[in-house]
């Protein structure tokens, strides 16, 4: 018999959705000298597409739920200005002359150390936050759609390891009777 904790009273019966997050295929190569500034000029564009993104998340979710809701995305936001990804991701570029997609994982990647460190367990979690975001921005180098759940036709119980704010955002709540995640 499955066992979990309850995040809100009751119980849901129906069909399970497994939603399973698509691997993205990152393919690391050098690039040339002379192709540092258009690299990072396409990793910034990335970042801004994320920002646009997340602020009409948060928008939609300040009006359709409310604004202490809708405040997680400020620290998406906040987590897009970070000088140790942003500035981390260009450095990476410029010194290894890494791709866009290769520095981003390499320097996100790094962020688990760096957060071992940290006695908080509160921002411990962050760390789901930083990778939501990076997952973002490598979607948008890779120019891959961002997953949605607003096509569902029928009412499901969606069954994950783990649900980002951002992937929740999307879903009809009249066609979702529950959620099981592993985190």
């Amino acid at each position: 018999m499955p066992k979990g904790v309850a995040a809100s009273p009751g119980i849901a019966i129906g069909k399970a959705y497994i939603l399973e997050k698509e691997n993205l295929c990152i393919l690391e190569y050098k690039i040339k000298q002379e192709e540092v500034e258009r690299e990072i000029k396409r990793f910034k564009k990335a970042v801004e597409e994320s920002k646009k993104q997340i602020l009409e998340i948060k928008d939609k979710v300040s009006k359709e739920i409310g604004k202490q809701e809708a405040y997680i995305f400020q620290s998406y936001l906040n987590i897009l200005e970070d000088p140790l990804l942003i500035d981390g991701t260009i450095e990476k570029i410029k010194n290894s002359r890494l791709n866009a997609e290769a520095a981003l994982r390499a320097t996100y990647k790094s962020f688990p150390e760096k957060f071992k460190a940290i006695q908080s367990e509160f921002i411990k979690e962050r760390f789901r936050d930083v990778e939501d975001v990076a997952q973002r921005i490598l979607q948008n180098l890779l120019e891959q759609p961002t997953m949605s759940l607003s096509h569902l036709e029928e009412k499901i119980i969606i069954v994950a390891y783990d649900l980002a704010p951002s992937d929740t955002v999307s879903i009809d709540k009249d066609k979702v009777l529950g959620f099981a995640t592993d985190v």
